[in-house]
């Protein structure tokens, strides 16, 4: 055959090549000159799709993202059955943080190619998204704390998304790490916790799995095993900014402690009722709360009522009693616990510590500071407040004045 007279062989092969060179230069990253070949191969085939969906997706890399997403848009009116038209306006919209618009494109490109584990995983990222925009996800009926239906709702598909991903590639351990952020979320932490170290089991040395999980121990108030494992994800990946914030943060509480306290404080107050009934949530909570330097008495006896046999708790609350200057209700609660363990080698020692305070500072002063404290000081403030009480009753009863806005856990890393 002579080539030379065969004008469809002639009029490919330079084309062939271009886009060839045209994909090179965009696996390599030189997304300028990848443009550059765009505009040579339009120039000879001005309708060349491909070649155009690679001119959107440089833009998109450039940062161009205003011009991605009008070309990629141009080429859905083209194609509209094209599932990696709506995969890619997808990206481009979340890479704005338009995360709704990018989720009705996911949602398209699912129902074009409902296998795709990549679509079902970012629609559940971007999601995930959203249900961090709400800044009030906690609603108050009859001083009952519960999530609003619309955002119970939303996080239930933002799961099961991941979920499908999981499904369709067990092996990979972005699906695992995205279902453990947002059980997280929800306030479903043993779960979170599971999923997280699947993802570590698919991925031993993924430098954003590692982050993940510094992150969750630094949440969880577990200060030595967060910084390292970050300091292991760094070592993976010097470059992962989420590794370098949970560093940060972690640095700063060891220069100012009180950042740190904060940030456990408000984790512990953040939760539905329904979260904080259960005793493992309560238990979690006393720890954490204890970790920010502060005693909750209150919650500790809660806690101890329902269980009693927590050695750990009980002499943390004695303690708390002994450092609230209760000395006397401190002596007596260990004697209690003496009783009732006889062979532990703790409580003898903070027995004999309390004893050495002697009758007046050990019994008789503490008490005086009780008197004074109930019998003078709360009845003058409960006077000056008791008409702000009533107003703020009035409102939380009639839904006026709307909610205060709850510390939440923060945005997935990795």
């Amino acid at each position: 055959m002579n080539i030379s007279e065969n004008s469809e062989w002639n009029s490919e092969d330079p084309l062939r090549q271009m886009r060839d060179r045209l994909y090179t230069l965009r696996e390599s990253g030189r997304y300028e000159e990848a443009l550059e070949m765009v505009a040579e191969i339009l120039h000879a085939a001005p309708e060349d799709h491909d070649a155009r969906f690679t001119a959107a997706q440089c833009l998109w890399m450039l940062h161009r993202r205003d011009e991605a997403l009008e070309l990629t848009r141009t080429l859905i009116g083209e194609r509209p059955d094209a599932g990696r038209l709506y995969g890619l306006a997808a990206d481009i919209c979340a890479d704005r943080q338009g995360w709704t618009e990018a989720a009705g494109y996911f949602e398209r490109a699912l129902e074009l190619e409902p296998e795709s584990y990549y679509y079902h995983l970012r629609l559940s990222q971007v999601l995930y998204e959203v249900l961090l925009e709400d800044p009030y996800p906690l609603q108050s009926r009859f001083f009952r704390y519960t999530f609003k239906p619309e955002y119970a709702r939303l996080g239930e598909r933002v799961l099961a998304e991941a979920e499908t991903a999981i499904g369709l590639e067990p092996e990979r351990a972005a699906g695992y790490a995205q279902k453990a952020a947002v059980l997280d979320l929800m306030l479903r932490p043993e779960e979170s916790e599971a999923a997280i170290r699947e993802a570590i089991a698919c991925e031993p040395q993924g430098h954003y799995v590692r982050a993940l999980h510094a992150h969750f121990l630094l949440k969880k108030g577990e200060l030595k095993a967060a910084r390292e494992e970050v300091d292991y994800a760094l070592s993976l990946n010097p470059d992962n900014v989420d590794a370098r914030q949970i560093r940060e943060r972690i640095e700063e509480g060891a220069r100012n402690p009180a950042l740190l306290q904060k940030y456990w404080l408000e984790r512990a107050s953040y939760g539905t009722s329904e979260y904080f009934d259960r005793l493992e949530v309560r238990r979690r909570r006393i720890l954490l709360i204890l970790r920010a330097g502060r005693r909750p008495l209150w919650q500790m006896s809660r806690y101890l009522k329902r269980a009693p046999d927590d050695v750990d708790i009980q002499l943390a609350y004695g303690k708390a009693l002994s450092e609230d200057k209760q000395p006397d209700r401190a002596l007596r609660h260990f004697r209690r616990l003496q009783r009732r363990w006889p062979d532990n080698t703790d409580i003898p020692a903070w027995i004999g510590q309390l004893k050495k305070l002697g009758v007046w500072a050990g019994s008789i002063k503490p008490m005086l500071r009780r008197i004074l404290y109930w019998g003078i000081a709360v009845p003058i403030v409960l006077i000056v407040y008791i008409p702000k009480m009533l107003v703020w009753f009035v409102q939380r009863m009639t839904g006026i004045g709307g909610a205060k806005k709850s510390a939440r856990t923060e945005k997935r890393v990795g």
